[in-house]
């Protein structure tokens, strides 16, 4: 299945933000291993879109230019259709992809709640755990942080960035 890159004219069928050409040469640029089939990369070229629209969508500066466009954007509000922050947060979302989730599934999570301490006693029965409120099954934890990806999206996103918009 070819990819279908967004051009930034608003595509109905658009799947992905780059294409798989560029993934690898930004990734190469950055000595980074560029791992997996080209098919492997599409798969995650698209995942880390729906990510991108998924999680940042909702504070994405301006409108959709078509409403029959298939991605967040591009939108009326940037003077690129693309702007390049997007590009790299999706370059870096895709990476992150290869080893980790982005989307966490609360009901099968393996990295647990981050246990700070745990204690048992055996004779008239004891337990006690205290949580730290980190790790991927952490209360209210929806996404993981990919630094790099996150402080780019919030560039273009007013989500997460706190204070007064105006």
């Amino acid at each position: 299945m070819t990819l279908i890159v967004e051009d930034g004219t608003g595509l109905a069928t658009a799947e992905s933000y780059v294409s798989v050409a560029d993934y690898k040469a930004y990734h190469v640029a950055r000595g980074n291993g560029v791992e997996g089939s080209d098919l492997n990369i599409e798969r995650r070229l698209r995942l880390a879109t729906e990510y991108i629209d998924i999680r940042w969508g909702p504070g994405v500066q301006g409108t959709p230019l078509d409403a029959d466009q298939a991605l967040i954007f591009p939108t009326n509000y940037f003077t690129d259709p693309l702007p390049l922050p997007l590009l790299r947060a999706c370059f870096e979302y895709a990476f992150y992809a290869v080893d980790n989730v982005l989307f966490i599934d609360k009901n099968n999570v393996t990295d647990g709640v981050g246990v700070v301490q745990s204690k048992r006693r055996v004779g008239p029965i004891e337990t006690s755990t205290r949580y730290s409120g980190s790790g991927l099954g952490a209360p209210g934890k929806k996404y993981p942080k990919v630094p790099k990806a996150d402080a780019l999206m919030k560039m273009l996103s007013s989500v997460g960035s706190g204070g007064a918009i105006r």
